[in-house]
């Protein structure tokens, strides 16, 4: 009977920790409806994480003792990016536009002339190479913007 009654417990135990789904009917072209299942609640920092706001930062530069960048990003996918050159006697560069984010959810590409696209994290952003990979290497904290209160 202890036996019965453990792995009824573990079965329930094991059921309530299944990811839960939802089904969905799907028509294809020809009318042919098919089941298929997505998941209720996707965990990425679109979803999960207060990634609107302001992040500020000093980014390195070639010419000068660094870039003051700032990162302000609204709830309607829109954006405002300022970078002041220190030192030098520049205007403040200001940059307004929307912004995509990537299929899992948790980068965001700015939609400018730039390829500008930034990991999404917990109060701080990271901005991304190229290639779409977090910046390594002695400078790299430097690429991290910090959210502001």
């Amino acid at each position: 009977m202890k036996n019965f009654i453990l792995c009824c417990s573990i079965f329930i135990f094991t059921l309530s920790c299944e990811k839960k789904s939802s089904e969905v009917i799907i028509s294809d072209k020809d009318n042919i409806d098919y089941a298929g299942y997505v998941e209720d609640n996707p965990h990425n920092a679109r979803t999960s994480l207060d990634w609107q706001g302001t992040y500020k930062g000093v980014v390195p530069c070639a010419s000068c003792p660094g870039i003051e960048t700032t990162l302000t990003l609204y709830p309607d996918e829109t954006y405002e990016f300022r970078s002041l050159y220190q030192e030098q006697n520049m205007e403040e560069d200001i940059e307004q536009g929307n912004f995509d984010w990537s299929e899992d959810g948790n980068h965001i590409i700015l939609n400018n002339d730039d390829y500008s696209e930034f990991k999404i994290g917990e109060d701080q952003i990271w901005w991304l190479d190229r290639e779409g990979r977090v910046i390594t290497g002695e400078l790299s904290e430097f690429y991290i913007l910090k959210k502001q209160n």
